[in-house]
């Protein structure tokens, strides 16, 4: 069974679930142990136990990890509408392992994906024109959401996801480039996905969210920096956002009402 982790009492490794089942409702969870990336929000899978004094419980089995595969309409979308920004992006800094027409297209199928995921048309936002930037990537009445993606090699972004990543080690911060810093105060939410890499980014695509934070928080917490939290230096100043700090993907479907 799965449900959404609405209370978390870390020292005691307990905290109750909220089931989707009437007659069960919400249960007590219990953990053997408690992995980093257990936050109230996150969508757990459990057994339901019976006690020897007839109380029902839930056991951790383990996080629900959401992803959204890319279908062949988001590629092709993505493909289209990257072409049709090009004259008008400027790209903050370069990457040696992946191409500008490439990192639109990732930036786009990450736009679509989190969509997807929840609950939104994805095909909503797109753009008539990219004279100007984009009010932001999602509208709501509760809220502005910024989509940022990024790709992680694959031993590294399953460690990541799990919680096994500090925010001192490499991949452990995410990052926001100094000039999109600037337009951190037009959006209320900043959401942060990534994608498996190395491999073909065209095919078999899925998209892993990452979390997201409030762009108050991040504006009041962070500074911009060219100093890397391993002792180098970044290829441009940035905020480097600590991942221990996101929150589930789930909690920003509650707080835009987005719940089903």
């Amino acid at each position: 069974m799965e449900g959404r982790l609405s209370f978390l009492d870390r020292d005691n490794k307990r905290g109750n679930v909220d089931t989707s089942d009437d007659s069960y409702g919400t249960l007590t969870i219990y953990f053997s142990t408690l992995p980093a990336n257990v936050k109230v929000g996150c969508i757990l899978e459990f057994e339901v136990k019976v006690s020897a004094t007839g109380n029902t419980y839930a056991k951790f089995i383990s996080v629900v990890v959401p992803s959204v595969d890319i279908t062949d309409d988001m590629l092709k979308a993505a493909i289209r509408e990257s072409n049709r920004r090009d004259p008008y992006i400027n790209h903050h800094f370069e990457l040696k392992y992946m191409t500008p027409d490439i990192r639109d297209q990732i930036g786009f199928l990450g736009e679509f994906a989190c969509k997807e995921l929840l609950g939104l048309d994805w095909r909503a936002g797109i753009r008539d024109n990219y004279d100007v930037p984009d009010d932001g990537d999602i509208l709501n009445l509760n809220g502005i959401v910024d989509i940022k993606t990024e790709t992680v090699p694959s031993n590294i972004l399953f460690n990541l996801i799990r919680g096994n990543i500090s925010d001192n080690q490499q991949y452990g911060r995410r990052l926001i480039n100094q000039d999109q810093a600037a337009l951190l105060e037009h959006y209320d939410y900043v959401v942060w996905g990534a994608f498996q890499r190395p491999g073909d980014y065209l095919e078999n695509l899925r998209w892993y969210p990452l979390g997201y934070l409030e762009t108050s928080y991040i504006l009041e917490h962070y500074e911009i920096t060219k100093d890397t939290p391993f002792g180098t230096k970044y290829p441009e100043p940035c905020i480097n956002v600590r991942h221990s700090e996101l929150k589930p993907i789930e909690e920003l479907k509650r707080v835009l009402n987005l719940s089903n």
